[in-house]
């Protein structure tokens, strides 16, 4: 019966250190995959992309206000005032029309003083080819020399004055109303009743509509020089009921300064597109835009624009390089130095070993290096 109960005891202890050995195991591995669950989660996090067999796609857009293709500035050179302004911006004239008329009473009054000294050099060429025909009853042949040099160089006198009130005549017939010379729109106007025209600035800028419309808009240069001049586009008149019409690009030209600035200030790395419009239901000053895409080349293997990186040797990439574990598979990225062949807004073609199946990041949540351990977005 001892030795019963003594194996018992024996069996039961057996058990008991089975079991304490068992939790003790158990224990040790959760807290091995809890701290290593935990170091993961202070890992940095990236997010990987696949490179894409495809073609580079460029978009091309641009927006702007639709203006007269063809617009005439013309200018007062009298320096008269203003009488009346018989147009306003925004109105339709036709060829012939006055849309400002001058007081002209000062040329009125200069033209009559003129006139006045013109016959009073007449009377003064008479009163010498009177004295010379009384000199010419036993006069000197010296005194008639003098006399005929006096009335020549009257005549000229005479001949300059006649061609200066025949020129104040012309300026009072033609300057005295500014006169619409073919039919078209006031796209501005610099005129004010009781004021002269400001110096050197067109009185009115008149738009011909018979040439037609165009829109000019500044675009990235890269992508501009993607279009070629003289292909059609569609554009997007943003009106209450929007409508697309189409248009044709007439010219790529570098942006002007302060049109469509980069964010440096400048305008270097902006085109300005002219495109030109056919159509008859426009009236000028509409909002109009237009987007196209065009594929580029044969497809290759593209990469986000995100994943390149630059440093002192040149561009790079960080590639994950995956290791299988018992608690889990680990990754660690790997720097690949490469260089762009091409690209378009958003991919790359890098030159480079790149395979169809490599994980290429993208976006990191923190720095990384070379060998660097990082976990998987």
């Amino acid at each position: 019966m001892i030795e019963i109960a003594d194996e018992q005891v024996r069996a039961k202890r057996k058990r008991t250190i089975r079991m304490a050995a068992g939790l003790f195991t158990g224990s040790l591995l959760l807290l091995t995959f809890f701290s290593n669950t935990y170091q993961k989660m202070t890992l940095p996090k990236v997010s990987v992309e696949k490179p894409v067999m495809n073609q580079l796609s460029h978009e091309i857009e641009g927006e702007g206000a639709i203006r007269p293709k063809r617009i005439v500035s013309l200018y007062d050179q009298t320096g008269w005032v203003a009488k009346e302004v018989r147009v306003k911006e925004g109105d339709f004239v036709k060829k012939g029309e006055a849309m400002v008329v001058f007081d002209n009473s000062s040329a009125q009054k200069n033209m009559a003083d003129e006139q006045d000294r013109l016959a009073k050099q007449q009377l003064e060429l008479d009163k010498l080819q009177e004295a010379l025909k009384l000199t010419g009853i036993g006069g000197e042949a010296s005194k008639m020399e003098e006399i005929k040099r006096q009335i020549t160089a009257l005549k000229l006198d005479l001949s300059i004055q006649a061609r200066k009130i025949d020129g104040i005549r012309k300026d009072l017939s033609n300057k005295s109303t500014l006169t619409a010379p073919f039919d078209g729109l006031i796209d501005e106007l610099q005129a004010d009743e009781g004021l002269p025209a400001p110096q050197g600035r067109a009185i009115v800028q008149l738009a011909d509509l018979s040439q037609g419309w165009e829109l000019k808009a500044s675009v990235d240069a890269d992508a501009a020089s993607r279009l070629v001049t003289g292909e059609t586009v569609d554009l997007r008149i943003k009106e209450t009921v929007p409508r697309l019409v189409k248009g044709k690009v007439a010219a790529i030209e570098q942006a002007e300064s302060g049109r469509g600035q980069t964010q440096s200030g400048g305008a270097s790395g902006m085109k300005q597109v002219t495109i030109t419009i056919d159509d008859p239901k426009l009236t000028g000053g509409e909002q109009a835009e237009f987007r196209l895409v065009k594929n580029v080349g044969s497809p290759r293997l593209l990469v986000p624009k995100s994943a390149v990186k630059t440093d002192s040797k040149g561009e790079y990439i960080f590639t994950i390089e995956e290791s299988k574990r018992p608690l889990g598979n680990e990754f660690r990225a790997r720097k690949k130095y490469v260089h762009t062949e091409d690209s378009d807004q958003t991919n790359a073609i890098l030159t480079g070993l790149i395979m169809p199946d490599e994980k290429i990041v993208t976006e990191s949540s923190e720095p990384i290096s070379d060998g660097d351990q990082v976990r998987l977005n």
